[in-house]
């Protein structure tokens, strides 16, 4: 029933009566203790504040038909969003594997589940044995335990958290519900011996344990930063590291400064000017005021140290309104599935992108040396000592690079070891930073697949000839789900002799759905987890003479 009611009602009803509930959030029971990050938005009671007073004057200014044909429509809308919780499991920095990842929405109203995993885009019918309205879309859930709880994002994560009751949050979470906008990452989950790694002046920095910022939006902004340490000697040692770093910061604002100025005074511009060009100016001005604001919060950061606490209290200029800064918060939750599987998407294009490049430079190296390309090896005993990659670099206009290697040492050669620490963009994951294993070797996820009959069978020059299958049925790269020293000669090794593994075993983990191929045409393919093995193990092989089809 309070679903169809219209906008004014609901706001009438929601004021008065959750006013008092907005402290709470019994969801927060739902995440794991051994969560690494948080993210909290009440954006209900950001709505309801006194600061989004006008915009909601203004808002329900298109009259309570209007609500209701919005209402109607979509059934929740973002202002019947309550609150947003975002939670990450801790990252795997071995294999730079992405972290499992779900989101929690709370609604004002109940929620019609008929049609809702169809309408977020959920590839998959609704669960038929599950307890409550599920949907599993590959390594992808969405789940509704509650009436008014969504859950979506890793498989299984989701399941956890939806199995496991509402009611209050673990200790470290307590203060989350009293704040407008939380975070907190909880790096004690971390490696200890990850600062070892990181260059001077950073490794006391990484001591951090706990890390809570908050937002509240009263008559302005205010943003609060507090960092746990384990001792006082570390927060004050952190303390005198970032005062230095934000001194140096301010150097990184000159260029910004000059192009904001630039933009206002356009110096080949006539005076006066067309009217034309004030966006422009208008943008340089404010750009200015920002980069002048930031500059003044770098010279002056205001940092606090108590014991092992580090802590930092910004507010906003009174100039910037609060109600500018709820507004741009209002639809977050509703369309947090969608931004997600936007990022995925551009993901899997950014990857099909490395591996074409990839397989250009796979088709210029053999047009220069009438062969394919192999791992490099030493010359008497055979043994691989750098990988196929490696050759590849001065086809992918990486030469200068390429000329830094030893060629006849292995890959953990000291020379050659400094290189793995070097990034080479077509090698480098989509949407997530370079991955690295813990001593700082930069790792990727493509590789190909290695063993008698592939493209790259060891201890063979092969050329375009041998590929008797067909150049557009024969693998040559793919996503392999465990990343790899990028100079190490380690591939997905295979025999046609025994069965493949599943292939959401074996391959992807950029995608929750596919993985991606790039085939000997130098096309690319995207591989359902679902495809038969049997099927991507003809794919593999340049010359068994199978015969199979692809949905």
């Amino acid at each position: 029933m309070m679903r169809r009611m219209g906008f004014s009602a609901i706001i009438v009803c929601v004021l008065g009566a959750l006013n008092p509930l907005w402290s709470q959030a019994p969801e927060l029971g739902r995440i794991p203790a051994n969560a690494f990050g948080v993210v909290h938005l009440r954006v209900g009671s950001v709505y309801a504040s006194p600061s989004m007073k006008d915009v909601r004057e203004f808002v329900a200014k298109a009259g309570p038909t209007a609500m209701k044909i919005l209402d109607d429509r979509f059934q929740i809308t973002p202002f019947q969003i309550d609150r947003v919780t975002a939670v990450s499991m801790v990252p795997d920095l071995v294999n730079g594997d992405v972290p499992p990842f779900a989101v929690i929405v709370t609604t004002l109203v109940d929620i019609k589940t008929e049609g809702l995993g169809q309408r977020l885009e959920m590839g998959a019918p609704q669960d038929p044995k599950s307890k409550f309205p599920q949907w599993i879309d590959g390594k992808i859930a969405l789940a509704v335990p509650e009436p008014r709880t969504i859950l979506f994002g890793d498989k299984a994560l989701v399941e956890k958290m939806a199995n496991t009751p509402s009611g209050g949050p673990i200790k470290a979470l307590e203060k989350i519900t009293k704040h407008d906008l939380s975070l907190w990452v909880n790096l004690g989950a971390l490696p200890p011996q990850l600062a070892d790694f990181l260059p001077h002046p950073y490794p006391p920095l990484a001591k951090a344990q706990q890390i809570s910022a908050t937002l509240n939006l009263e008559s302005n902004a205010k943003l609060s930063l507090e960092v746990q340490y384990g001792t006082e000697a570390e927060a004050k040692a952190a303390e005198i590291i970032i005062r230095a770093l934000a001194k140096q910061a301010t150097t990184m604002l000159v260029e910004p400064k000059k192009e904001m100025l630039k933009m206002l005074e356009k110096p080949d511009s006539p005076r006066p000017s067309a009217f034309s060009e004030m966006p422009e100016a208008v943008v340089g001005l404010m750009g200015l005021a920002g980069i002048n604001y930031a500059e003044n919060m770098l010279n002056n950061p205001p940092l606090k140290q108590t014991g092992p606490t580090l802590a930092a209290e910004l507010s906003a200029p009174d100039a910037i309104p609060p109600a500018m800064l709820g507004v741009g918060m209002m639809g977050l939750g509703i369309t947090i599935p969608a931004i997600q599987r936007a990022r995925g998407a551009a993901g899997r294009m950014s990857s099909a992108n490395n591996l074409k490049q990839m397989a250009l430079a796979f088709h210029n190296y053999t047009d220069s040396q009438n062969a394919f390309p192999t791992d490099i090896t030493d010359k008497k005993t055979g043994k691989p000592l750098l990988s196929w990659r490696v050759q590849l670099l001065p086809y992918m206009e990486q030469a200068a690079l390429y000329q830094q290697f030893k060629l006849d040492e292995p890959w953990d050669s000291e020379n050659n070891l400094k290189l793995a620490r070097m990034i080479v963009p077509v090698y480098v994951a989509p949407n997530q930073p370079p991955s690295m294993d813990p001593k700082g070797l930069v790792l990727t996820p493509y590789q190909a697949a290695s063993g008698p009959g592939t493209l790259f069978e060891p201890g063979k020059k092969l050329g375009f000839r041998d590929v008797t299958d067909g150049t557009s049925n024969t693998v040559m790269f793919v996503e392999a789900k465990k990343q790899v020293i990028w100079t190490k000669p380690d591939d997905v090794l295979f025999d046609p002799t025994k069965p493949l593994p599943a292939a959401d075993k074996l391959f992807g983990g950029l995608s929750p759905n596919d993985f991606i191929a790039a085939m000997g045409d130098g096309s690319v393919r995207f591989l359902k987890y679902t495809t038969d093995p049997k099927t991507i193990k003809a794919m593999i092989t340049r010359n068994g003479g199978e015969i199979f089809t692809l949905d």
